[in-house]
């Protein structure tokens, strides 16, 4: 069912209660664009602290912590290997990669919400006049 023409809605009906999922083309857009630039931030400052010439495993895990906040959920989308505490960090030690199959996951969720309705018997009236369910 179109409930416009950017938005599908469709209806699923189970004994007394529906799950509604709604599917917004411009909303799936505008999280892959927010995604999308996120994760070119990320990428980014990670190669950028990679090829940095001397810094210790303790500045590392500082910078990655603040590029945790900085990237919000995306950050799970990447794999990331530290080095030992012994170990100097390099392209070696330190290395990164996408992970492809949660980022394919991801792609598929956003833009869409499901939402759960409970069909009443007997509503009752709120004093405002507004049905609710018990």
């Amino acid at each position: 069912m179109q409930a416009r023409e950017s938005v599908s809605v469709k209806i699923l009906l189970q004994e007394s209660e529906f799950y509604v999922s709604v599917e917004s083309h411009d909303r799936v857009a505008k999280a892959r664009s927010m995604r999308r630039r996120r994760l070119k931030r990320l990428w980014r400052s990670l190669h950028e602290l990679r090829n940095r010439k001397s810094i210790t495993r303790d500045d590392l895990l500082m910078h990655i912590g603040a590029l945790k906040k900085e990237a919000g959920r995306d950050f799970g989308l990447v794999r990331i290997s530290l080095p030992n505490p012994q170990e100097p960090v390099n392209e070696h030690t330190f290395h990164f990669s996408l992970d492809r199959e949660r980022l394919r996951r991801t792609l598929r969720r956003e833009g869409r919400a499901i939402c759960f309705v409970q069909i009443c018997r007997q509503p009752r009236l709120k004093p405002s006049g507004n049905r609710i369910c018990c």
